[in-house]
């Protein structure tokens, strides 16, 4: 990761009004070895419970008042005899995770030490052979909790709901909202909330079409009705490519869209229909 993203990660997540329980904020907590394990643990699979790519343990970062003041601590030459840390972190890790350690300034004199935390997927996350969780701002065993416990085991990763950080309503394309709108409404005429919907509002409305998540834009909202500069955020070589090729197999025309593909969708099904009806016409 680059510095600017990973100053960026920081700065959004001081932003929230609490911790939440995939990342956790500390000044110059000296944590032995073990529970550092233990958060690693704790913060993958609270990631997965809340549908989070990544858990953050972050040293630099008030608690309290989510103030960036820097840390002294230092992590990432750290040996367990003559082992490194993060290797000796890795070994007794189950299963096998690719997190990893940065240390960086934030800005002159303001040290930031943070460890990036792949959520658990399909099974949770052990640390020498235990499992651990994050209930509200509290490290705890995941085994407490057995409902918890099982959503893991049965989760899938869906990439289509996994957030995009650092994006906003702001970022989706105005006319791709409202067809979205309409097309919500097309499908829910009989539901007993159908008169409400044009009251909702937007972030309302991408929420009860599960095209955000608590307000959180998700890769399905950025593919639907982003703009198209956000798709870097997804796969900056996602398009839909039309090719009208005719009868004799000649090549005629060919276009690429771009997302939203909600409007994207509508223009191709248009160059079709219009296809059509040039034929009849002949």
């Amino acid at each position: 990761m680059t510095i600017s993203e990973l100053k960026n990660i920081v700065l959004e997540l001081s932003k929230e009004t609490k911790e939440q329980e995939w990342f956790e904020f500390k000044l110059n907590n000296r944590f032995d070895n073990q529970t550092i394990g233990e958060y690693i643990s704790s913060l993958s699979n609270s990631a997965c419970l809340q549908n989070r790519d990544f858990g953050y343990l972050i040293w630099g970062v008030n608690d309290k008042t989510h103030k960036i003041e820097g840390t002294k601590v230092k992590l990432k030459n750290k040996k367990v005899g003559n082992i490194e840390l993060e290797f000796w972190l890795n070994m007794n890790l189950n299963p096998k995770i690719d997190f990893s350690i940065h240390e960086f300034e934030y800005e002159p004199n303001v040290k930031i030490c943070l460890i990036k935390i792949p959520a658990a997927t399909n099974q949770p996350t052990k640390f020498k052979g235990k499992d651990y969780i994050r209930i509200d701002s509290n490290k705890t065993e995941l085994k407490n909790y057995p409902d918890k416990e099982r959503r893991i085991w049965n989760s899938s990763v869906d990439w289509s709901e996994q957030i995009i950080e650092n994006l906003t309503v702001s970022d989706l394309d105005i006319e791709a909202i409202k067809l979205a709108r309409l097309n919500y409404k097309r499908h829910n005429e009989s539901k007993p909330f159908f008169k409400d919907i044009d009251n909702w509002s937007i972030e309302t409305f991408l929420d009860k079409a599960k095209l955000t998540t608590n307000g959180k834009i998700t890769k399905a909202a950025i593919i639907l009705l982003g703009k198209s500069e956000f798709k870097r955020f997804i796969n900056n070589n996602l398009l839909i490519v039309w090719i009208y090729i005719d009868e004799k197999g000649i090549k005629r025309h060919s276009e690429i869209f771009e997302p939203p593909f909600l409007l994207a969708v509508n223009e191709v099904l248009n160059k079709i229909r219009k296809l059509k009806y040039f034929q009849i016409k002949v």
